[in-house]
């Protein structure tokens, strides 16, 4: 993999920092998560996934959140829709036997994982891996969906950077994808902030899913930053100003270019476990095509990443039948 440039210094201006600072955040300790109450984790139950299910599992133990799995089997023959049903009865003979691999491989990754820990429900699905996904988390009022993406090579995951890419297109909720080596919470993530109430929801979320004493990097990339350095201030004020107070610091980083280039560019050289991104539209068309950094971020980066939503998506009959057929939940 060629080198990422570095991001380019901040620019000087007399509001902004001419230098990164480190900003304690000193608000009220903690409680439940206001923001996550049910987390779903999908996975194909291959070590591959481990790091999603690590990652899930600390997520719920640090937020209070409880904790489902989703196990998704894509059938080589799409069966027909049949309303309510589910699960193996979706499943045609001559897959059955590839079914019960994949019951026993997620029964096997989470005994592995949580050892003799508590028991959280799995949900069995025929059908294709994102749509399967969405439906289970829209049924189960999911707060976070958790997913696993692969390396590649031989031994391909059913989930990939670009199921996990549908996904995040589709989904009402944050669309977390795990590094394959993923394991725990983060020490140090990346928020990628700009003008919108998406960001600073990010960066609230994103206080939830990170170890105690974690570094957030704030990063807003500008085509000109020298003009909004003032309003640039005010909007890194607000993202530190909410969530609750671990010792976690925030540095602040504004920098000129492309935001997907810049911000990969940034997690490689701060070494960061998290890349939190938001994604504007209200539909999933919206999503897809006016999209600029969160298929980039997906495609190009190491580490684990975090899409969040404008909000939730923007039903519509075309969006039913761009679903592939025969799917069912």
């Amino acid at each position: 993999m060629a080198a990422m440039p570095m991001p380019r210094p901040l620019v000087p201006n007399s509001d902004a920092p001419s230098e990164t600072r480190i900003l304690p955040l000193k608000l009220p300790a903690a409680g439940p998560s206001p923001f996550f109450r049910k987390v779903l984790v999908a996975t194909d139950g291959r070590p591959l996934a481990d790091g999603a299910l690590r990652v899930a599992h600390a997520v719920a133990e640090r937020t209070g959140a409880a904790l489902e799995e989703a196990a998704i089997f894509e059938p080589r023959v799409p069966v027909p829709g049949a309303g309510v049903s589910r699960g193996s009865s979706q499943c045609e003979e001559m897959d059955a036997p590839e079914l019960a691999a994949l019951a026993s491989k997620v029964r096997e990754q989470r005994r592995r994982i949580a050892g003799t820990g508590p028991v959280w429900p799995v949900h069995l699905a025929v059908g294709y891996p994102a749509s399967m996904i969405e439906r289970i988390a829209e049924r189960e009022q999911s707060d976070l969906i958790v997913a696993g993406i692969g390396r590649g090579g031989p031994d391909v995951q059913v989930f990939t950077k670009e199921t996990a890419l549908a996904l995040a297109f589709s989904a009402d909720v944050p669309v977390l994808a795990t590094a394959h080596d993923a394991d725990g919470l983060p020490r140090r993530a990346l928020v990628v902030v700009d003008f919108d109430d998406t960001s600073l929801r990010a960066a609230r979320l994103v206080q939830e899913l990170v170890a105690d004493d974690a570094t957030i990097h704030l990063l807003h990339v500008s085509r000109n930053a020298a003009t909004t350095n003032g309003a640039v201030r005010r909007l890194f004020e607000e993202a530190e100003g909410t969530g609750a107070a671990r010792g976690i610091e925030f540095r602040r980083t504004v920098v000129e270019g492309d935001a997907a280039t810049e911000t990969l560019a940034a997690a490689e050289q701060w070494d960061v476990g998290l890349i939190v991104a938001p994604l504007k539209g209200a539909t999933v068309v919206q999503r897809s095509l006016g999209d600029t950094l969160a298929a980039p971020l997906l495609r190009g980066s190491s580490c684990s990443v975090l899409i969040v939503p404008e909000g939730p998506v923007e039903r519509s009959r075309d969006a039913e039948v761009a679903r592939r057929p025969g799917e069912t939940s």
